[in-house]
C-alpha cells in the first residue's frame, strides 16, 4: 500500500502514531445518521433557539455553525460569552481552551 499514514507523517516531519487515528465510521452513513439524530435529539431538549433542517445541519453557513457552536459551548461552561469572527483564526484557540 503505497501513501498510507507513516508516509504522510514523515513527509511532514513526524511520525504516525495510532493516537491521531479517529476510531469513528464518520464515512458510514448509519453512523452519520445515528450523530445527526442525537444532535437533533440535543438541540431540542436543550431549546435551542433557531429553527433548524437537516440541511441546516449538515451544510452550516459560517453563521449558523457559529451559531450552534456557542450554543453548545455555553452547554458546556455557561459563562461562555465569546464572539467567533473568523473561524480559522479563532476556533482552534477556544476549543483548547473548553477542554
Amino acid at each position: 500500500m503505497m501513501g498510507g499514514i507513516g508516509q504522510r507523517a514523515t513527509m511532514m516531519g513526524g511520525i504516525a502514531s495510532s493516537k491521531n487515528i479517529d476510531p469513528r465510521p464518520i464515512h458510514d452513513k448509519k453512523f452519520q445518521d445515528e450523530c445527526f439524530n442525537k444532535l437533533v435529539t440535543f438541540l431540542i431538549k436543550f431549546n435551542f433557539d433557531q429553527e433548524f433542517s437537516k440541511k441546516f445541519l449538515t451544510t452550516p453557513s459560517d453563521k449558523e455553525f457559529k451559531n450552534i457552536f456557542n450554543f453548545l459551548a455555553k452547554k458546556i461552561r455557561p459563562d461562555w460569552n465569546y464572539t467567533l469572527n473568523k473561524l480559522e483564526d479563532d476556533l482552534q484557540p477556544l476549543l483548547t481552551e473548553l477542554k
